[in-house]
């Protein structure tokens, strides 16, 4: 499907995609999923070098598996909210040096690998709001939080954050716990 620019998937019944079961969409910028059974995003989930945004919500996912966007190197954009999301692989975001914007609101996370953000160079905007974490460790942004200019994560179970957490944010204007 060399011509295809928009992907929508809305209420499928199917639970599970393989690696690469989306690929050569050389020309895909925008996928959404919604209301959807599959409870993993697995490695290699989209071929799709010009993807800029990716939606997914409302869904029964679980777990985003290592290099999960590794082929869309295009994209600024990520939102998977609303979704039982409790486990995101360290290496699940490698690759993303133009992501801009992460949303994982309204989720069940309740753990962020310490190197789960180094990947995101330019990100300016995480919304970890309406989850379950426990702890803001000093290592979540150590390589790359300069850019990041919004960090919303309230409404979560913060009892603890590490006391360099904030040391790499040099940009940061907005800072949202509650």
């Amino acid at each position: 499907l060399p011509a295809l620019r928009e992907l929508s998937f809305v209420n499928l019944g199917f639970t599970e995609f393989g690696p690469e079961a989306f690929k050569n969409l050389s020309s895909l910028q925008t996928v959404t999923m919604r209301n959807l059974k599959f409870h993993t995003l697995p490695a290699f989930a989209f071929d799709a070098p010009l993807l800029t945004a990716f939606s997914l919500t409302i869904s029964e996912l679980e777990g985003i598996d290592a290099q999960a966007f590794i082929k869309t190197p295009a994209l600024t954009t990520i939102a998977i909210t609303d979704t039982y999301l409790r486990r995101i692989h360290e290496n699940a975001f490698a690759g993303l040096l133009q992501l801009n914007r992460l949303n994982l609101q309204n989720n069940k996370v309740f753990h962020l690998p310490r190197a789960i953000f180094h990947p995101l160079r330019r990100a300016s905007t995480i919304d970890l709001n309406d989850n379950n974490i426990e702890r803001l460790d000093n290592d979540l942004f150590l390589q790359n939080g300069a850019n990041l200019i919004t960090l919303w994560a309230q409404r979560n179970n913060i009892s603890s954050i590490g006391p360099r957490f904030l040391d790499n944010l040099v940009q940061l204007n907005s800072l949202f716990l509650n």
